[in-house]
């Protein structure tokens, strides 16, 4: 499985993948039930994996991640499920992930492939070690009966966020592959975003529907209905419309870099479409936590990119025309957001109802840091049921007593300081911001297509930084995948652009300059 290379064919690991796969079949039909299903799925994968040995190259990393691209657009996480019965929901970005992870280690054995972070290791790792350390160190407060392993359950949606960063980095190897999950990244939201468009004329969310199309998945009971303003805030395939609006804005940056990029008309039309689209899209989840974001990547793309940025000023004039044409109301619920003559106004959202579940930003700080000094090391816990919403008087869950319910961080750095500690922290910082720092900084000395699309990726990153003062982003795993895929794309474009920098200067005869910005970090 290789997307720049041919592997040659060999009989051997074609064998071991199909005859084990025909083995799961045989003893899940054997045994009937959800396990027949099971046995079906691992022969499907494995006639999968077996292709990706062939020479004909059917599955190939690119084309694998394109196909976990249209999922995590497609499939609403956390809805849908698939129909066996296991200690946890599995789901279908679960499913693909492992397959990945499968796919990589047969890969890794016949090409000596390698795991590669890109420099980004030792902040994953740190913070890979919180979750799970944090999860020992507060086993029995978090055990508790009825929690079911939430948990636990974090933990692994964590770690696989990471595990996903790790694959894009270590498997895609060319620029123009690079590209081409981009395309289908901002191909997948506009498609998104048009559904929310039309979601917020109709009240009528297409992918609410998903399992009466498609038996094979069944639909867990969520109730995710917002207003603001008397507009209704939609949330399209995301779980909620902040993380909606998130993920979209987060594609702007793709949209711009693509359409600068476009050589034709028609070309230059269909990026020019998509970039209004995403933008009404996120407008239409009447989120402020979007507009937000938006002065961030503003800010980042004109320290990055001025010139471009002008160039792109008539669209930027045109745009709000386009959003109110297409979700009437939608900027003016923003803009009346923003007021102060309620409670739930954007300047009283950040000190009312401080320590309550869906609390207030700034008046949770007290709160969250008298939580935090009980477990100042590595937190409480994800899903602790110690982060209850009586603030220091925390409730004990007993006989005979309910379990309490939690304080709803909106904030994502104050919830990883309460939930993962210092340590958690250090880790989620460094890896998001130097990140950020990183690709802002290479994209300010590089020029040409590399140095764009770094400097895309780090008005993107940067964004979602920013996104993290407002909402417990963590939470919402379609916009962190993207985070985790963007930050992978960026820093692989930037050891491509520092590979071909070091091979320009031996082939000039000129002494080769050791960067921390390129490879290795």
């Amino acid at each position: 499985m290789d997307g720049t290379q041919a592997v040659r064919p060999s009989a051997l690991p074609v064998a071991a993948l199909v005859g084990g796969g025909a083995i799961a079949l045989g003893v899940g039909v054997v045994a009937g039930g959800d396990a027949a299903f099971a046995g079906a799925v691992a022969f499907f994968v494995a006639v999968l994996l077996s292709l990706g040995q062939t020479k004909w190259q059917v599955f190939t990393w690119p084309n694998a991640f394109l196909v976990f691209i249209a999922v995590i657009w497609l499939v609403p996480i956390k809805l849908y499920r698939l129909p066996v019965n296991l200690p946890f929901q599995l789901e279908l970005y679960r499913v693909l992930i492992a397959v990945l992870v499968l796919a990589f280690v047969v890969n890794s054995l016949v090409s000596k492939r390698q795991v590669e972070a890109l420099g980004a290791g030792k902040p994953l790792f740190l913070l890979a070690a919180a979750a799970l350390s944090s999860q020992i160190v507060n086993a029995g407060a978090i055990d508790v009966p009825g929690s079911e392993g939430q948990a636990l359950k974090s933990v692994s949606m964590l770690v696989s966020l990471i595990v996903v960063f790790l694959l894009v980095a270590s498997t895609i190897r060319t620029f123009r592959e690079i590209e081409t999950i981009v395309v289908a990244l901002v191909l997948g939201g506009a498609v998104v975003a048009v559904t929310a468009l039309y979601e917020s004329r109709t009240s009528y969310n297409v992918f609410n529907h998903l399992s009466e199309w498609l038996p094979v998945f069944d639909r867990n009971e969520r109730d995710v209905f917002a207003t603001r303003g008397g507009r209704l805030r939609v949330h399209a395939s995301a779980q909620h419309p902040i993380a909606l609006g998130a993920a979209l804005m987060m594609l702007l940056p793709f949209a711009v870099y693509l359409l600068l990029k476009a050589r034709t008309l028609r070309t230059k039309a269909v990026w020019v479409a998509c970039m209004f689209v995403l933008a009404a899209g996120a407008a239409a989840t009447i989120s402020r936590t979007t507009v937000g974001m938006g002065v961030a990547m503003g800010i980042v793309a004109y320290v990055v990119r001025r010139q471009m940025l002008i160039r792109i000023v008539p669209l930027l004039l045109a745009l709000p025309i386009f959003v109110h044409a297409v979700a009437p109301g939608a900027l003016g619920g923003l803009l009346a957001s923003f007021g102060e003559q309620e409670k739930t106004s954007f300047v009283g959202s950040f000190y009312t109802r401080g320590g309550e579940s869906g609390s207030g930003r700034l008046a949770d700080f007290g709160p969250g840091l008298r939580l935090w000094a009980s477990s100042p090391i590595v937190g409480l816990g994800l899903d602790s049921p110690n982060i209850a919403a009586s603030g220091a008087d925390v409730p004990t869950v007993g006989p005979g007593r309910t379990t309490p319910v939690p304080i709803i961080f909106d904030n994502q750095y104050l919830g990883t300081l309460v939930t993962l500690g210092l340590v958690g922290i250090v880790g989620l910082v460094w890896f998001v911001w130097n990140t950020a720092v990183r690709l802002v900084r290479a994209a300010r000395r590089l020029v040409g297509p590399y140095g764009d699309f770094i400097a895309a990726c780090g008005v993107a990153c940067a964004g979602y930084g920013a996104s993290m003062f407002f909402y417990d982003s963590l939470s919402y795993i379609q916009v962190t995948l993207l985070l985790f895929i963007t930050a992978a794309l960026g820093l692989r474009t930037l050891a491509l652009a520092g590979e071909e920098t070091a091979a320009t200067s031996a082939q000039d005869g000129a002494p080769q300059l050791s960067s921390r910005d390129g490879a290795t970090g």
